[in-house]
This record gives C-alpha cells, structure tokens and sequence, in this order.
C-alpha cells in the first residue's frame, strides 16, 4: 500500500494526474481488503487528485480561450486594415476630400473598437462562466466530514456515507450516526449510482474540493 501512495505523492506535483490518481486508487483497495486505518488519508488525496486533474483540465481550456481571442483580435486588425486602405486609396483617387477621409477612418476605428469590446466580453463571458455559481448540492456531501463523498456507501438506514469516514465512525462507536442502533462494516454497501454522480460532478467541478 505505501508504495502505490507515495508513488502517487510523487506523481501529482509532476502534473501526472491521471497516474497519481490511479496509484491511489491502487493503495485505497488495498486499505480497505487489510482494514489498515489509512482510507481517510487516502479518500483526502483521491479528492486532491481529482482537483488537480480538473484544474489541468481548466488551465487548458483558458488557454485555448486566450488563443482563440487573440486569433479574433488579429482578423479584426487585418479588417481594420483593408478598410483603411480602401479609404486612402478613395482619397488619392479624388472620391473623397481631405475632411471625409479623416471622419471615414473615424467611424471604421470606433466601429472596430466596438466590436473589440463586444467580442472581449463574449470571450471574458466564457472564461468566467465555471464560477458563476458555486454550489454543491447536499446530497454529495458527506454528514460525518462534510467533504464532498468519492466513494459512498448506503446504510440500512438508507444514509449514505463517504466510506472512509463511516469506517472510522463505525471503529469508535459502532454504531449508526443517525439511528444509533447497531451497524457493522458488513452491512454498508456501496452507492454505485451516487459515486457516479460525485464522480462526474468533480470531474467538472474540481473546485468542490475545497467548498
């Protein structure tokens, strides 16, 4: 178990998410088949694992955001360009005076400094939209550790339960945290539909994490 967790510290600084994550998941099993006490530590890193690969994921698309505005922003010089020419060349043709030409290169430069401005916020607009609202439903969020849950488990109570958090509970007390009558590690099982939703949920919201 330690060499899958320590591989895994190793790995997530070198923005090796996916590889990190894994190896933790690899330590995460084998703690629960020996009972070793070390699935909190582990669930915490799984949870960090899955920011940072978001995060990654995140600076990615800003880039590409950043790249695509400033490909807009060079057309529109190009643009910008052509259009002034057109009107310098109007000029010297003797189709317009000295007062047109400058009041024409007026109007195509605050035209395209209109658009410049609409497009940036558009641009802004989407670079922004991940944190127009932040909210993390309840119904992910574990009662014991208040932790978003990556791997839940349902009791006979029809409570679920981040894993680890339940096992540590269960080792103190043995008891139900919300009916107080006896429970065993036998009798969890796991929230196969509810660890989806918690998975998908921080593959697009890494920011959970901290919430």
């Amino acid at each position: 178990m330690k060499a899958y967790y320590y591989l895994a510290q190793a790995l997530l600084p070198l923005r090796h998410t996916t590889e990190a994550l894994e190896a933790a998941k690899q330590a995460y099993s084998v703690c629960l088949e020996t009972k070793d006490p070390s699935t909190e530590i582990l669930s915490q890193f799984i949870l960090r694992a899955k920011q940072a690969a978001w995060q990654s994921k995140e600076t990615a698309r800003l880039r590409e955001i950043n790249e695509a505005l400033g490909h807009v922003e060079d057309l529109l010089d190009q643009q910008l360009e052509r259009d002034l020419a057109n009107v310098d060349w109007q000029y010297e043709k003797g189709e317009i005076g000295t007062a047109g030409r400058l009041e024409e290169r007026n109007v195509l430069e605050r035209e395209a400094e209109d658009r410049r401005k609409i497009i940036r916020k558009a641009f802004h607009d989407a670079s922004n939209v991940e944190s127009a609202e932040r909210v993390v439903p309840d119904y992910l969020v574990d009662s014991i550790s208040f932790e978003i849950m990556h791997d839940p488990v349902i009791t006979p109570s029809g409570a679920s339960y981040e894993r680890s958090s339940i096992l540590k509970h269960l080792r103190a007390n043995g008891v139900d945290p919300l009916t107080r009558e006896s429970l065993s590690e036998k009798q969890l099982i796991s929230n196969v539909a509810l660890r989806n939703v918690c998975s998908e949920f921080l593959e697009n919201n890494g920011w959970a994490v901290d919430y």
